[in-house]
């Protein structure tokens, strides 16, 4: 998909302006109202190597200012050389922060302003979580407690991820005279220079109070004894429609697999056919199709492996490379004709057109993969022994344009939400959001550039890295993206560019630390060098957030049907590959499908807010 104008606002993170923030800073966690908004000071814990090799480790106070102003955005300020040359560092975790704030919020971000000065250094994303919670009481003036830090990630939806180097954090702490810090909860046990793994009992030896968090939700209260949502009654179940509407869809999606079978088709994919075939017939249609997405792209990549290799057997390796680029720009036609399609919001009601978004990230994506992988056979980068694996990302890509896209677009244009209202029309609703998550997806990039250096298209083993080629890809479109506010179908489009964006450069980030993830799940299966419950632990997280925030939209009767049955089916297909040997296959398939959903909730949340 290719857009042409001037260049959206805030896209590129080169191009955020420095704002000097002229406000005393308060005293530790309280606030200040001033002509820019509201500050606090939000303290960051932190550890990291020195010149010496040691850990060191400590409590940077970081500023956050929230208002309504003139020109809503986002903007950092690098007050010291330190914190200069940790710039992409603080760029990610404090535009991480910004944009899971603004969704937090339920606030119009174009109604927003959030910005940072920053004095000092941090260790990358970990300082994430602590910014969140900072970011969204600068935006409700509230205050933060006395003497409590806390370290973690943050993900899109909510939850506070695992990080490194804890026994010497807690020292930090302790030294600047902290007396509480919140962990990630998966950070509880940690190994290190401590007398022992349990962190709670090690925090007690030097005077802190250590409690785990799984979410900011928690972090928020622990912080300022507010809650982000209010209380809300279970939603009711799915309606009759939508079950059968997602019946009928995994039955077509096995009888697929069926079809496209073969004789030579491998004996795990049939055992997986068999299982999901029994989900089905025993009424558990979420494991069903859940398994049926897995299984298909399973077949899809065999498939164009013996496909390709049947078809190079007398072709040159010049043939074979024009076999691939005509394969590859046939498809990338065939879904930016697809995303043209799936915009058009004719007969959709407003919650329908601001769901579109999130379901059109299989098109969105796909699309990404298919320009990055055509510029790159186009290149001559992909080599020869990466012909296979490159057939099989792109036959993954076709079932995404073919198949599981739109199945998603069938869910969303087949739930009517007619007597709901939103405060602002979808097209300036998108516009403001599309802003704030192009810039957390900008500053990811640029985070692992300069610090990990996963810029790099292809891999120790010349492999394509195909999550980088698309990135790039996505990268150049949103520098295209407009700055004003576009027709709906085009708001649309861009809103899926940036959310996809933004979730996968996410992703990048704690998938390479966090989650511990090897590969890029493109072509080949990801691994993950984190044992369980890790990842499975991030998924059941992300589970939880999305169904509290169905709750919240059931009690203004309005029916995210397909972030929840995205939400359904992403986390069955995690258990049921749990201890298969492909765990992080299926955990990685399920967190897309939920940082998805969970921003599609918080946006229709926001949107329709009472005013």
């Amino acid at each position: 998909m290719t857009m042409t104008s001037t260049p959206r606002r805030s896209a590129s993170i080169g191009a955020l302006a420095l704002l000097v923030l002229a406000i005393a800073l308060p005293a530790c966690g309280g606030g200040a109202k001033s002509s820019k908004g509201y500050t606090i000071k939000a303290p960051v814990l932190w550890a990291g190597a020195g010149a010496d090799g040691k850990i060191n480790s400590g409590v940077e106070d970081a500023t956050v200012t929230a208002g309504d102003l003139e020109d809503p955005g986002f903007t950092v300020d690098l007050a010291s050389v330190k914190a200069k040359d940790a710039g992409p560092q603080w760029l990610a975790a404090s535009a991480s922060a910004a944009a899971v704030a603004t969704l937090l919020s339920s606030k119009d971000p174009s109604r927003l302003d959030l910005s940072y000065t920053i004095t000092g250094q941090i260790d990358g994303p970990s300082g994430g979580a602590m910014l969140t919670v900072a970011s969204l009481a600068a935006i409700r003036g509230l205050k933060l407690a006395e003497k409590t830090t806390m370290t973690g990630t943050i993900s899109p939806d909510g939850s506070v991820g695992r990080v490194g180097e804890i026994p010497a954090k807690l020292r930090g702490a302790a030294k600047a005279g902290y007396k509480t810090v919140l962990l990630p909860m998966t950070n509880l046990t940690a190994s290190g220079e401590s007398s022992t793994s349990d962190m709670v009992e090690f925090g007690r030896t030097l005077g802190l109070d250590v409690q785990g968090v799984e979410d900011v939700a928690t972090a928020f209260t622990a912080f300022t004894g507010e809650t982000i949502y209010p209380p809300a009654t279970p939603a009711p179940a799915p309606t009759p429609a939508t079950t059968a509407l997602v019946t009928k869809q995994a039955t077509r999606l096995l009888d697929r697999i069926r079809t496209e079978s073969t004789a030579s088709t491998s004996a795990s994919i049939i055992v997986q056919l068999g299982q999901a075939s029994a989900a089905l017939a025993s009424g558990d249609v979420a494991k069903a199709y859940g398994l049926g997405v897995d299984t298909y792209t399973l077949l899809v990549r065999e498939n164009a492996i013996t496909n390709i290799n049947s078809s190079f057997a007398d072709q040159s390796p010049s043939g074979q490379l024009a076999t691939l680029k005509e394969m590859s720009k046939a498809l990338e036609l065939f879904s930016s004709a697809a995303i043209e399609t799936t915009s058009n919001i004719t007969g959709l009601d407003p919650v329908a057109q601001l769901s579109l978004p999130f379901a059109m990230g299989w098109f969105t994506w796909a699309d990404a993969i298919l320009e990055g992988t055509s510029s790159a056979l186009a290149a001559g980068s992909i080599t020869p022994n990466s012909y296979g694996i490159t057939a099989a990302a792109l036959a993954e890509q076709q079932a995404a344009i073919e198949v599981f896209g739109p199945d998603a677009i069938e869910v969303v244009r087949s739930t009517p939400n007619p007597a709901v209202t939103t405060t602002t029309p979808p097209p300036e609703f998108l516009s403001g959001y599309t802003n704030f998550l192009v810039t957390a997806g900008s500053a990811n990039l640029d985070y692992l550039s300069a610090v990990i250096g996963s810029k790099a298209t292809t891999d120790s083993n010349g492999n394509p890295v195909f999550v980088a080629l698309g990135m790039n890809a996505l990268s150049a479109t949103v520098e295209a993206t407009p700055a004003d506010t576009q027709p709906v179908n085009e708001e649309i489009q861009q809103a899926s560019v940036a959310v996809t964006y933004f979730i996968f450069g996410t992703g990048l980030v704690s998938n390479t630390g966090a989650n511990g993830i090897i590969g890029n799940g493109v072509g080949a299966d990801t691994r993950s060098t984190v044992t369980l419950p890790g990842l499975i632990n991030s998924v059941l997280l992300a589970e939880s957030g999305v169904a509290a925030l169905v709750d919240l939209l059931a009690s203004r009767n309005l029916d995210p049907a397909s972030a929840r049955w995205s939400a359904q089916w992403g986390v069955a297909a995690a258990n049921a590959l749990n201890g298969s040997g492909r765990d992080a296959a299926g955990e990685y398939l399920a967190l897309n499908e939920l940082w998805y959903d969970a921003i599609n909730c918080s946006v229709l949340y926001a949107a329709t807010a009472p005013s």
